[in-house]
């Protein structure tokens, strides 16, 4: 699947194109697993929030 960001912050740009230079990726690859990791931590928060609610 496809993304597509418009209107990015030049400065938050250069910040993340650092960072993925610094990781010797390109900056879709940095982003891509950016992404990636906000899924997982999301679903490891709602897992939690479940297990305080039962209990």
């Amino acid at each position: 699947m496809d993304i597509l960001l418009r209107d990015i912050d030049p400065t938050a740009l250069k910040k993340i194109d650092e960072i993925a230079k610094e990781k010797k990726i390109f900056r879709q690859e940095f982003l891509k697993g950016q992404v990636e990791t906000l899924d997982v931590f999301q679903e490891q928060k709602d897992r939690e929030a479940e297990l305080y609610i039962q209990k």
